[in-house]
């Protein structure tokens, strides 16, 4: 360590040998084991030169503090502060990464891992090549953070515990936010998320006031426009999340000769697929949740399937599967939430944890899971979500795009599966009043597209059919049940009340949306508003 100056330790150190320590090839500036400190000088990592080696300006080697005070500078040539074991980092000076000779390295200006906690605090300031690693960690920023030299200034790494970003007010982060998967989290503090936008890499978050924020996620996060969750916390913050379709540990799967559970099965395994053929795997991707990010996230949570829910011997016992992996059902894929029924099929609040498998074969097919037919992985640009990603491209298989079989996520066939599947489970409901005034609005009216949602307030999870008009002439009728973030983010019930048509030709003037077994026309109610 060199130019300390204003350092207060606050416990007894349990190692500490002396200025800078040697371990095989690294060298850190401030080593730490136990031990908590404020910083109000300045701590610089030592290098070696001879070596090429820079040093880190904090090592937090073992459960510890470290404040770094407005005015501190934490500085570290090859990484400002590493968080190797759950250790709390609060900033309010600065924590910087430079290369040689105060050039721009290659590093962070924190690695978090393990469980860490760092909060950059208002005037803080986080600067380095990547800005911040997180590794399974938490980061918590309502001041600045930069990358210096690429595109991340935070980057979810491949972690075997998922990390959460959360946004306080005042946050600045300048750079992309990169390797965001399903299980990682994001959270705005105490910011309500009404409606959302995704183009050309951008999250664009809105509420009821306007833009909250718009987070540059760019493409290696490889996520896309529908693969995006939100909800609210008990404290108020909105979190956001992104959905992966995957089997549980445990899962049985079809092969020749029998079944085996899915996380026995390795890449060239032979799988049999719904039509008798046998297929080889060509990749399998995995992912593993903390329960405590994924409390209430109803787009990550498993779907628990009981064994003869959908029909005799389907499944032959229950089957637990991930909310967007698809079921195929009527000639097509359902994703499994869109399933639910609350007695045979059902979904926790919560759990302790959750290991996902994905297969993959040569072209997308139908693989059969407790003997129940459900969706092999299909790249729609999802692979990085996964922990392990990029394990195929050192197989050295080709990654050529395939084309995926028919899905269903809304329309009246979905709603005549849904009904079968409720008296299956003897689920009877009474026939619904007719409400006078549905809930909803109409957010396009033409000339091609006609988008908005409904909801009966007599029923308020049955669909509602409605009938598009112009001038009273009918063009369309359409079910109303596509889901909507932030449909379900307001409260209005489980979300799924959109509906968007295309008309095959323009229609401009005179268009109107109506309850079709009432004829109330939807532009006459008032907006979305948070339940």
């Amino acid at each position: 360590m060199s130019g300390t100056i204003g350092l207060t330790l606050t416990t007894n150190p349990t190692v500490f040998t002396g200025s800078e320590r040697i371990t095989g090839t690294a060298v850190y500036g401030m080593p730490l084991h136990d031990w908590n400190f404020t910083n109000h000088g300045t701590l610089i990592g030592a290098s070696a030169p001879a070596q090429n080696i820079y040093g880190y300006g904090v090592f937090l080697a073992s459960p510890g503090t470290v404040v770094n005070a407005a005015g501190g500078l934490i500085e570290g040539g090859n990484i400002g502060v590493v968080i190797e074991y759950p250790g709390t980092v609060m900033n309010a000076g600065t924590i910087l990464e430079t290369g040689y000779n105060n050039t721009i390295g290659y590093g962070f200006g924190v690695e978090l891992d393990a469980g860490g906690v760092i909060t950059n605090s208002t005037g803080g300031f986080i600067a380095g090549y990547y800005g911040v690693s997180l590794r399974g960690g938490t980061l918590v920023n309502a001041g600045t953070i930069e990358n210096l030299g690429a595109a991340s200034a935070v980057n979810f790494a491949p972690a075997t515990t998922a990390s959460l970003l959360e946004l306080q007010s005042g946050s600045r982060l300048m750079g992309e936010i990169t390797g965001f998967v399903s299980g990682d989290t994001i959270a705005l503090s105490g910011q309500s998320i009404t409606s959302e936008t995704f183009s050309g890499g951008v999250l664009s978050l809105y509420g009821a006031n306007g833009l909250l924020a718009a987070l540059a996620l760019g493409e290696s996060s490889g996520v896309g426009s529908g693969d995006f969750s939100f909800s609210t916390d008990a404290t108020g913050d909105s979190i956001i999340t992104t959905d992966v379709p995957c089997f549980t540990a445990g899962t049985r799967l079809r092969v020749p000769g029998g079944e085996i559970q899915v996380e026995a099965l390795r890449i060239g395994d032979l799988v049999t697929t719904q039509s008798g053929a046998v297929r080889p795997i060509k990749w399998i991707g995995t992912r593993a949740y903390d329960g405590r990010f994924i409390t209430g996230q109803h787009l990550v949570l498993p779907i628990h399937i009981q064994a003869h829910a959908i029909a005799p011997g389907v499944p032959s016992r229950e089957l637990s599967i991930s909310p967007g992996h698809a079921i195929w059902l009527g000639g097509a894929l359902i994703p499994a939430w869109r399933l639910l029924n609350g007695i045979t099929i059902t979904q926790p609040a919560r759990a302790a944890r959750v290991e996902y498998f994905h297969i993959e074969l040569e072209a997308h097919d139908i693989l059969l899971a407790e003997n129940c037919p459900a969706e092999s992985f299909l790249d729609t640009g999802c692979r990085g979500q996964f922990q392990n990603h990029r394990q195929l491209a050192q197989t050295g298989a080709q990654q050529r795009p395939i084309h995926g079989l028919p899905r269903t996520e809304n329309g009246g066939g979905l709603a005549a599966i849904q009904r079968r599947l409720a008296a299956r489970a003897g689920i009877t409901r009474p026939a619904a009043r007719p409400s006078v005034r549905l809930l909803g609005f109409i957010d396009q009216a033409g000339p091609r597209t006609i988008s908005g949602w409904a909801q009966n307030p007599a029923a308020p999870e049955a669909p509602v059919w409605l009938e598009i008009t112009q001038n009273g002439r009918r063009l369309a009728r359409l079910l109303a049940n596509t889901h909507r973030a932030d449909l379900r983010a307001a409260g209005i019930g489980d979300g799924c009340h959109g509906f968007e048509i295309t008309l095959p030709e323009p229609a401009t003037g005179g268009i109107e949306v109506r309850h079709a077994a009432t004829g109330w026309p939807l532009q006459a109610t008032r907006p979305m508003q948070a339940a």
